[in-house]
Formats: structure tokens, C-alpha cells, sequence
């Protein structure tokens, strides 16, 4: 388990790629093999740290420099249900990153609703996730770039 860890712990750092893509299938295929294996195998892949390499591609889509496309393509082909209660996310400024995309991109409504129904429904009903937004929102810095 650790020699993949090798091959995908450079993607969170490197610049993004023009196609989120890649970090897609990768996050895709690492909730997929958690998803249908038994406990020892997601413990082995937590210990390994493949699910922090997981969370860590997931930032880095959300703050990779994005396009309408871009952004489109990220909130399909992410499940947030993994992260929702992951203080690591948080302390990632995770929840910060999807409220920049939901003020980036004025025009597109569709996006910006599906931007809310995560916030909403995903990370909302943790009260974690809605006293750190509302700390953001308070922030007068934060507030400025948003």
C-alpha cells in the first residue's frame, strides 16, 4: 500500500494540471477501493495515509486556479461526503476554497446552487464545519478575498 502512496503524494503538491482529471480518478478510485473492502484494508490504507493523499488532491482541486470547466468538473465528480467531517479539511481551508468557487463564478447559477446544496447539505450539519464558516465570514481578510 505504501508504494502508491509514493507515486500520489506529489500530485497535492504539484501545479495544478489545465484538466482536473486526474485528480479526480485518483480520488475516484482510492474511495472506491475503501468503499469495497472490510475494515482492516481502510485501516492499512489510513495508516499508509492514502486517504490524507485523498483529501489533500480534493483541496487542491478546489483551490487550483479554475475555470467555469474546471469548476464544473469538480463539483460532478467529487463525493464531499468523505471530508464533511474531517477536521484536516477545515484546517485546509477546504470549506474556504468552495466559498471562493461559489463567488468566482457569478454567472453560472447551476454552479452556484450545486456549490450551496454541498455546503448545505454536506458540511452544514456539522456544527465544526458551520462555526468555521461563520468565523471566515467574520474575518475581515477573508471576507476581502471572497
Amino acid at each position: 500500500v505504501r508504494d502508491p502512496l509514493l507515486l500520489l503524494e506529489p500530485l497535492t503538491e504539484a501545479p495544478p494540471q489545465p484538466d482536473p482529471g486526474l485528480y479526480l480518478a485518483v480520488v475516484r478510485a482510492i474511495n472506491r477501493v475503501a468503499n469495497h473492502n472490510a475494515d482492516p484494508v481502510r485501516a492499512a490504507m489510513k495508516e499508509a495515509r492514502l486517504l490524507d493523499v485523498r483529501d489533500g488532491l480534493l483541496v487542491h482541486c478546489l483551490r487550483a486556479p479554475r475555470t467555469r470547466e474546471w469548476a464544473f468538473a469538480v463539483m460532478q465528480g467529487l463525493s464531499f461526503e468523505w471530508v464533511a467531517d474531517r477536521a484536516a479539511f477545515r484546517e485546509s481551508n477546504g470549506l474556504l476554497h468552495l466559498l471562493h468557487m461559489l463567488h468566482s463564478f457569478p454567472a453560472e447559477r447551476d454552479l452556484q446552487i450545486g456549490i450551496g446544496c454541498v455546503l448545505r447539505n454536506v458540511f452544514g450539519p456539522s456544527p465544526e464545519n458551520r462555526r468555521a464558516v461563520a468565523s471566515a465570514l467574520d474575518d475581515a481578510d477573508v471576507s476581502v478575498h471572497l
